[in-house]
C-alpha cells in the first residue's frame, strides 16, 4: 500500500514538474493530431509508439470489452468483442482496440481543455473558444451525423470529428473535440 501511495505521489508530482510549458496541438478531422512536433495518426500510430513519442511509462491497462446494437444500414442486430487500451496524457485521451492485446490500433483521440494544451481544429476554432463557428466549416453531411437540438453536441462522422460544448448563459464553450473514423454514405 505504502508503494502504491509513492507511485501516485511521484506520477502526481511530476506532472506538475515536467513539461513546464504549453503544449501546442494542431488536430486534422478524422486522420491525426500533431502535438508540437509528433505526429500521431488514426489507425497507424502503434501503443508503443504513443508512449516513446511523449516520454510515457507503461503503466496503463488492457480490456476486454463486450458490444451489441444495430446496424445502422442494414437495421440487424449486431454485436462483438474486443481488447481496448487507453493512454491518458494532459487531456488528452488515446483510445486503441483490437481483437487480441496484440494487435490494437488507434481507433480514437479525444481532447479536452486543459492548461497544457493549446488545441487548434483550424486558424477559427480551438478548445476553450466561446461560440466558435463550427457550423462554418464542419456541416452534417449525411445520414450517420449528428448535431443535438441545443447544439452541444456534434458528431460527424462523415467527417471523422465530433465536438462537445457546456453552456454558459447564452454562450457555448468548446470543451472537448474527438478525431475518430469516418462513415461514408454509400450510393
Amino acid at each position: 500500500m505504502k508503494s502504491l501511495v509513492l507511485i501516485i505521489s511521484i506520477l502526481f508530482l511530476n506532472s506538475f514538474l515536467d513539461d513546464n510549458g504549453h503544449k501546442e496541438v494542431t488536430v486534422k478531422a478524422g486522420e491525426q493530431i500533431q502535438v508540437n512536433e509528433i505526429t500521431i495518426k488514426l489507425n497507424k500510430t502503434s501503443v508503443d509508439e504513443v508512449l516513446k513519442a511523449l516520454e510515457l511509462e507503461d503503466i496503463f491497462g488492457v480490456s476486454f470489452s463486450h458490444w451489441d446494437g444495430v446496424d445502422m444500414e442494414t437495421g440487424e442486430s449486431t454485436y462483438g468483442s474486443e481488447f481496448v487500451k487507453n493512454i491518458l496524457y494532459k487531456g488528452i485521451d488515446f483510445e486503441f482496440k483490437g481483437q487480441t492485446k496484440d494487435s490494437l490500433i488507434l481507433d480514437w483521440i479525444r481532447i479536452k481543455k486543459t492548461d497544457y494544451l493549446d488545441v487548434k481544429v483550424n486558424d477559427q476554432i480551438s478548445l476553450g473558444d466561446t461560440n466558435p463557428p463550427v457550423d462554418k466549416y464542419f456541416k452534417e453531411q449525411n445520414k450517420y451525423d449528428y448535431i443535438s437540438d441545443d447544439s452541444l453536441t456534434y458528431n460527424l462522422y462523415s467527417q471523422g470529428v465530433s465536438f462537445q460544448f457546456d453552456r454558459k448563459g447564452e454562450d457555448r464553450i468548446l470543451k472537448e473535440v474527438s478525431i475518430h473514423y469516418k462513415i461514408e454514405e454509400k450510393e
